[in-house]
């Protein structure tokens, strides 16, 4: 079994955190920014900000993928969404 939806969210968090090339997304040509990455991570809080509920859904959802054979909670809900899907392909 692999590692769970917190902990790959925990690892991405904390190499993002460690990073010293810079942020992910790069800024535009058109945009300029008067402070380095260094400074917004000086400058960042230290409080983390948890959303529970969603952890929770994404790590029951996780588990639920790995280990029940089909999970039903990426199917349509109504039989009109059904049919959309089916029209989309």
């Amino acid at each position: 079994m692999g590692p769970t939806a917190t902990a790959i969210a925990t690892a991405t968090a904390r190499s993002i955190s460690h990073s010293t090339t810079g942020p992910m997304i790069p800024a535009g040509p058109a945009s300029t920014r008067p402070y380095s990455y260094s400074d917004v991570v000086r400058l960042r809080g230290s409080i983390q900000i948890e959303y529970t509920l969603a952890r929770l859904g994404a790590e029951r959802l996780w588990n639920l993928m790995h280990t029940d054979a089909y999970v039903p909670a990426l199917g349509a809900i109504t039989g009109n969404q059904a049919i959309e899907m089916v029209q989309a392909g």
